[in-house]
């Protein structure tokens, strides 16, 4: 039987990974920079701490059974780290620019909107996580706004699909989908009831298969 300690190197591990496909990208398309290095790298870390945390939803109790984890404690760690991540980039973005304009959502028409999405997006990401924070005084009422999240999910990987330097490689495309469809499926695994009968129900006809 695998052990919890064993457990927890693989989860180290497979995070570690994803933290340094992006740096591969910066090898791949070269920035002129420090700065603009971390600007991409910022922008790719938030993205992936988010859809990661969003993600963790999917089964708490195999954290603690097989990691030895408990779910809260991940859950707030990948969000905090996505949290100071994707607010640096736009941070460090604005020193470049010399501008504050980078803050504010460009609604001069459809197309830019959406180029220029991570700028709303964040603003959902804040708002959901400010919401959870009060979570035990606004009972069930938080759970919705944090739905946010995923509207925020929807606008970076569009902004980074349609903008985005490292989108020009096919490891961060490859990546990004993933992630980006892991959360949606992870959000229909819990919020729609048919869906997660169907799941369940592949999952016992592949167990029974192998028996």
């Amino acid at each position: 039987m695998v052990s919890k300690k064993l457990w927890q190197i693989f989860l180290t591990i497979i995070f570690g990974i994803l933290l340094i496909i992006p740096i591969i990208s910066l090898i791949i398309i070269p920035p002129p920079g420090i700065m603009n290095a971390s600007i991409r790298l910022f922008a790719l870390w938030g993205f992936i701490g988010l859809t990661l945390s969003a993600m963790m939803n999917i089964n708490k109790k195999i954290l603690y059974q097989k990691f030895g984890l408990k779910f809260m404690n991940v859950h707030h760690f990948l969000a905090i780290f996505a949290l100071v991540t994707a607010t640096l980039h736009p941070i460090l973005f604005s020193i470049q620019q010399m501008s504050l304009r980078v803050f504010i959502p460009n609604v001069s028409s459809w197309h830019k909107f959406w180029e220029l999405g991570g700028r709303p997006a964040l603003y959902l990401v804040y708002i959901a996580f400010i919401t959870a924070l009060f979570r035990k005084k606004s009972k069930n009422a938080w759970k919705y706004i944090h739905w946010l999240n995923y509207l925020a999910f929807i606008m970076i990987f569009v902004h980074g699909i349609l903008i985005g330097t490292d989108f020009q490689t096919i490891i961060i495309i490859v990546l990004s989908s993933v992630l980006f469809l892991g959360s949606f499926l992870t959000f229909l695994y819990l919020r729609t009831p048919t869906f997660k009968k169907w799941l369940s129900k592949k999952e016992k006809e592949e167990t029974a298969e192998k028996r």
